[in-house]
Parts: C-alpha cells; structure tokens; sequence
C-alpha cells in the first residue's frame, strides 16, 4: 500500500499511542528531502507494554526524509531518526520488582550453577549495589559494587568496582574472575546479545546500535544513577555521518596534489586507529 501524507501522521500517532505517552505533541513540516515529523513529550511515562514505568523527562525526536507514494517497509528504510535530546529516568523500585518476578526467577534457576536468592538494587546517591544470597551446602550473602557511564565510542559502560561477601570481605580476585566468566559464557550463548554484549572481568559493555534496523543519530551524553533513579540521556550527534546518502562531490574544484609523506624512522607494520571521537 503506498502511504499518503495522513497515512504517515496516522502511523506516528498509532506507535506514540501503544506506548501510552501521555502529553506528547507532534508537528509535520516539508524540506528537500521530503516530510519531517517532529514528536515531543515533557515530564511524561510510558504506560503500556515491557517499557511500562519508564519516566520522561524531556524528548525531542525529529523523523525526516519521510516519502509520499513509498509502502511502509520503504518509509522505514529511507527514514532518519534524529533523536535532539532524549532524558529518561528507570525507577530501582522498577527494576527490584523485575528481579523478583517470576519470569526472571525461573531463568535465574535454570541457568545459574548455584542457588541465588533475594536480588535487589540498593541505591545510595550515585552509588548502586546488587545484593542476594548464593547457596550451594551453605548460604552466604554477597553485594557487587556498580559504576555506571557512557564510553567515548557511543556505548553503555557498567564498571564492577567491589565484590562483597558477606558486605564486608572482598572476595578473591579469582572468584570474581570465575563469576565473570561464567555470566561471559551465558550471555554469549544467547543469539539476540551477540555484538551488543561485551563482559570481561572488570566491566560490561553495552552497544546497542548494531541491532538498530534504521538509520538513528543519537549519541549517549549521561549514564548513571540519581536518587533512586537510572538516568540516560541522549542527543544528537554533530559528527553524525549518514551512510545512506552519497557524500557530495564538486564538480568544479580544482584537483588538489596529494603532498608526499614525510619520512619516518619507525618501522614499517600495521598502524594502530585511533578510538572513535566522543559522542
């Protein structure tokens, strides 16, 4: 079916709505590349589905390059997401309430080689602590110290600063290690995580790009813990490079000579890339 321009209004509207956000607005306007929508929301939540209780401080999303005349798959792929500025906050009652719920309790059970218990998120100002019970003869409690932050190559990072047992003895560093790879062993295992989940002993990396099917400029600027809040905000990108159009080329520019390349005395073999510029 070729979408018309209340198709397009129509389709947004419909996706705003099944995440029940209330208060938010939407504008079209027309440039070169076709239609822009533009949505907005402030001190909103979401009210429906596995995002329920997620709270919004402030979004600003603009949808552009949307084409009279294209189907719906065709929208979707010539569309470019431009996330302006994206503050959402995740309650620890929220995420407690998934670590005891039923669904999470059976995979814990299923896939950990020993009995865990009582999982809860402690939030201290911009400190969290997992913490529950490990059983396997005897019982002993740990805590897990945490460190949340964005990395410069456009990722989550979440640093495992302490490992507790009993909140007070440090456990060995090779216990940590075996914890470690034991969790590297399970999520690696699992298809839908692979590219997106990177764990080594000391810290998981989050890159959730990779599994984005459209074209998204969006850059993380703040990861952390507030009160008893996860915070994340996003925005857009300066250096955002859409791979979807043809970088322009001027016909009329003169050609311009390469200069020949200083000498070096370093040996020859493989140069090493820098790390790609902060979001």
């Amino acid at each position: 079916m070729k979408l018309t321009l209340a198709d397009i209004v129509s389709l947004v509207v419909k996706h705003v709505n099944a995440l029940g956000l209330g208060g938010a607005s939407i504008a079209l306007k027309e440039d070169t590349d076709g239609f822009v929508v533009g949505v907005t929301a402030k001190d909103a939540s979401i009210a429906s589905g596995v995002l329920e209780g997620l709270r919004m401080d402030d979004l600003s999303l603009n949808i552009s390059r949307l084409k009279l005349g294209a189907d719906n798959s065709e929208l979707l792929a010539n569309a470019l997401f431009t996330v302006n500025r994206l503050i959402v906050r995740l309650n620890a009652d929220l995420i407690n309430s998934f670590l005891t719920s039923k669904h999470f309790l059976d995979e814990l059970a299923r896939n950990a080689p020993v009995e865990v218990r009582g999982l809860r998120l402690i939030f201290a100002g911009k400190k969290v602590t997992i913490k529950g019970e490990v059983r396997k003869i005897i019982s002993f409690p740990f805590a897990i110290d945490l460190h949340f932050q964005p990395t410069p190559d456009n990722a989550l990072k979440i640093v495992f600063e302490n490992f507790w047992a009993a909140d007070a003895v440090p456990l060995p560093a090779m216990v940590r290690r075996l914890i470690m790879s034991f969790a590297e062993q399970k999520l690696g295992s699992i298809e839908s995580l692979k590219g997106v989940v990177n764990i080594t002993d000391d810290y998981v990396v989050i890159n959730p790009w990779p599994k984005v099917p459209l074209s998204v400029n969006a850059k993380f600027t703040r990861f952390g813990v507030e009160s008893h809040y996860f915070v994340l905000e996003l925005g857009a990108d300066p250096d955002y490079a859409d791979k979807s159009k043809p970088a322009k080329v001027e016909k009329d520019a003169a050609p311009v000579k390469a200069a020949s390349a200083p000498s070096s005395s370093l040996p020859s073999g493989p140069s090493i890339l820098p790390l790609p510029s902060a979001w």
